[in-house]
């Protein structure tokens, strides 16, 4: 059977049409115009997850999570990230552009979200990384850790992916585990930071499975 060679995927899992590039449907609409509404609670965000799915909608809230202002870009990324768990298939073949927005985002909820998406995929080998993309995100992990400003949220998704990346890429294990060090040890190590290290640092003794 056919792959494709990008992401791994079988050729013959083809997907439904999305209809023609660059047209916006009535349920694209009806998607924006919820992200950019007041409030929208979890089981609000959950439907429009399943309408993410059934509708077709991936583009709508990858093309929002990437432009949006802050609120509307996690609402959006939040959605996603149950249509993901309904349906990984639709992530997996458009894992280019969520990687693209993964790279290119400043908002911090985003990052959080698809940290998490990518980490699991490719841990699962769902999707594959070219050569470009996995330095492109090795960089991207070790500027988010070493940022100061970066919430403890993000800051252990970093260290996941950098420490799967790490088997692909020889220099990234050394550097990470200098760094993890560093950061179990500062003063302001916050709880999630301290149990991401000692897990990290337990494994890297044991030289076993980690997560």
């Amino acid at each position: 059977m056919g792959q494709d060679r990008k992401h791994g995927r079988p050729a013959s899992e083809a997907m439904p049409a999305d209809g023609v590039a660059g047209e916006v449907s009535d349920a694209g609409e009806a998607f924006r115009e919820a992200m950019l509404s007041g409030n929208l609670s979890r089981e609000s965000v959950q439907r429009w997850g399943e309408r993410i799915v059934l509708e077709k909608l991936w583009e709508e809230a990858l093309q929002m999570a990437r432009e949006g202002e802050p609120k509307v870009a996690f609402r959006a990324a939040w959605a996603l990230e149950y249509a993901w768990k309904l349906w990984p298939e639709g992530v997996v073949t458009r894992f280019g552009r969520l990687l693209e927005v993964l790279l290119a985002s400043s908002n911090v909820s985003v990052q959080r979200i698809f940290s998490k998406m990518a980490y699991e995929l490719l841990r699962r080998q769902a999707v594959s990384l070219a050569d470009g993309e996995a330095e492109a995100l090795v960089a991207c992990c070790f500027d988010r850790l070493l940022d100061l400003a970066t919430p403890s949220g993000v800051a252990v998704w970093q260290i996941r992916l950098l420490d799967l990346l790490a088997a692909r890429i020889d220099w990234v294990g050394e550097q990470l585990e200098a760094i993890v060090r560093q950061l179990s040890e500062a003063p302001d190590c916050t709880p999630a930071i301290a149990s991401c290290t000692r897990r990290y640092l337990r494994r890297r003794r044991r030289s076993g499975v980690w997560w």
